[in-house]
C-alpha cells in the first residue's frame, strides 16, 4: 500500500510539471500570436489607408467615388463600433 501511494504521489508531481509546461507554452504561444497580429494589422491598416487615400486622390472625376459609395452604404457606427470592440 505504502508503494502503491509513493507511486501514486510521484505520478501527482509528475503530472503537475507537466500541467505547468502546458500553461507556460499555451501562454507564450498566445503571448506571439498577440503581438504577431498586432504587427501584421498595423501594418495592413496602413497600408490600406495609404492605398486608399492614393486611389480616391488619382483623379479628378468621381469614377473612384462611384466605385466607393455602394461599399460604404451598408456600414453604419455601430457596426463599426461594434467591430472595434472586438478587438
Amino acid at each position: 500500500m505504502r508503494l502503491a501511494l509513493q507511486d501514486v504521489l510521484r505520478a501527482i508531481a509528475r503530472l503537475q510539471q507537466t500541467h505547468s509546461a502546458i500553461d507556460g507554452a499555451i501562454a507564450e504561444a498566445r503571448q506571439s500570436i498577440s503581438q504577431l497580429s498586432r504587427t501584421e494589422e498595423q501594418s495592413w491598416a496602413s497600408g490600406f489607408v495609404s492605398d486608399f487615400n492614393a486611389r480616391l486622390n488619382q483623379t479628378a472625376d468621381f469614377n473612384h467615388l462611384q466605385q466607393l459609395v455602394p461599399a460604404l452604404l451598408g456600414i453604419s457606427r455601430y457596426r463599426v463600433l461594434a467591430l472595434l470592440s472586438l478587438r
